[in-house]
């Protein structure tokens, strides 16, 4: 599939995801003291992916990659700068490797200026202090982009045909075949690069391979609650 240039990937990848919270990253955070952290070898793919997505954008300023699996917070302290703003991209979404982590940021916070983020999972923590994560000005990235009132007309239907609560599946399943129907028309290839449904958007570049979804949404913590950054 990975070669098939009619294949379509609605869900972006891991290392999809990260690299295009890299790029973001390098649009809205210049100057920056940028620094990966992984905790694990598996988490290598996403640190790298975040560092090509920052180069991708910006020349100047190099991704430092910190291996955090001691869990010894001092490694990555050291690398912090005072004066800049500390761009902290953890790549786990260990419950246990990130909470210990930015326990440690916190108690550096009149000293440092931090700017952290983390992955979809973060938003299902329940061990963190969401204060911890406002005032380290977490962002996370996501997928998903909830269509309120597409969704709650689709979850009417779907109650009233089949008896029980829709799950995402159920709404992802209804945007691929939606993107079929609108996209495609008949063709091998759909016309329109880009497609917004009612769990998602989805965008395509040009490729010669298997064409995948690029679209995350940026969450920042406000108020006690997840807003959308744009």
């Amino acid at each position: 599939l990975k070669e098939n240039t009619f294949a379509y990937s609605l869900q972006p990848s891991s290392a999809v995801q990260c690299t295009e919270a890299g790029k973001f990253a390098a649009e809205h955070f210049r100057n920056a003291n940028i620094i990966a952290v992984k905790a694990s070898s598996k988490e290598n793919e996403r640190a790298m992916a975040f560092q090509r997505g920052w180069n991708e954008i910006q020349s100047d300023g190099k991704v430092r990659i910190i291996d955090f699996t001691s869990l010894d917070s001092n490694i990555v302290l050291k690398a912090l700068k005072k004066g800049a703003n500390n761009v902290l991209f953890v790549a786990s979404s260990n419950e246990d490797v990130v909470n210990p982590l930015l326990l440690a940021l916190i108690n550096h916070k009149d000293d440092y200026e931090f700017t952290v983020v983390g992955l979809p999972t973060w938003q299902y923590f329940e061990s963190i202090d969401m204060e911890v994560l406002e005032n380290l000005n977490t962002h996370i990235f996501t997928y998903v982009r909830h269509n309120k009132e597409e969704m709650e007309n689709f979850g009417k239907f779907f109650r009233k045909e089949y008896l029980t609560e829709p799950d995402d599946a159920a709404y992802q399943g209804y945007d691929v075949m939606m993107f079929i129907g609108k996209s495609f028309m008949g063709r091998k290839n759909p016309d329109d690069k880009s497609y917004n449904g009612i769990f998602s958007n989805y965008i395509f570049p040009e490729s010669k391979a298997v064409h995948e979804n690029i679209f995350i949404t940026m969450l920042k913590y406000r108020d006690g609650d997840l807003i959308e950054v744009r």
